[in-house]
C-alpha cells in the first residue's frame, strides 16, 4: 500500500468512528429524555390515583428556578402529613411553587396533599399553584 492510501483509510476509519461515537452519544441521550418523560408521566398517573390528605409545613426552604425572571421558585419541604385514618408522619418532598404562593409555605400552614399510593414517602401537592418535583 502506498503511503496516501493508508492516509485514506485512516482518515475514513477515524470519521467512521467519530460518526459512531456521536450517534451513540444521541441514542443515549434521547432514551434519558424518554425514560425522564416516562417517569414523570407515571409520577402524573400516581398523583391522579393519590390518597387525599392534609399536611402542616414544618420547614420550608426555596430557591428561584429557572432563568433571572421567574415565577416560581424551587421548595424543599418538610411536612407533618396527616393520612387518611388519622395517622401522621412526617415526609419530605420538592415543589416548584408559584411565587405569589410562597406565604403558604410557612411554618404551620395547613396544605392539601395527596400521597403516593404506591409510596406513602411521595407527597404531591392537591393545590393549583405547586407542582411536584420527582427526586
Amino acid at each position: 500500500m502506498t503511503l496516501s492510501l493508508i492516509v485514506i483509510v485512516l482518515a475514513i476509519v477515524c470519521l467512521a468512528a467519530a460518526g459512531a461515537a456521536i450517534l451513540v452519544t444521541v441514542v443515549r441521550q434521547r432514551q434519558r429524555e424518554l425514560e425522564a418523560h416516562e417517569r414523570a408521566r407515571d409520577f402524573e398517573r400516581r398523583q391522579a390515583n393519590g390518597l387525599w390528605a392534609s399536611a402542616t409545613v414544618i420547614s420550608a426552604q426555596g430557591w428561584p428556578s429557572g432563568g433571572q425572571i421567574s415565577t416560581r421558585a424551587t421548595y424543599d419541604l418538610q411536612l407533618e402529613v396527616t393520612a387518611p385514618g388519622g395517622e401522621t408522619y412526617i415526609a419530605r418532598t420538592s415543589w416548584l411553587v408559584e411565587l405569589a404562593y410562597v406565604s403558604n409555605l410557612q411554618q404551620g400552614q395547613q396544605i392539601s396533599v395527596k400521597i403516593d399510593p404506591q409510596d406513602i414517602g411521595i407527597i404531591y401537592p392537591n393545590v393549583g399553584w405547586a407542582k411536584f418535583i420527582p427526586g
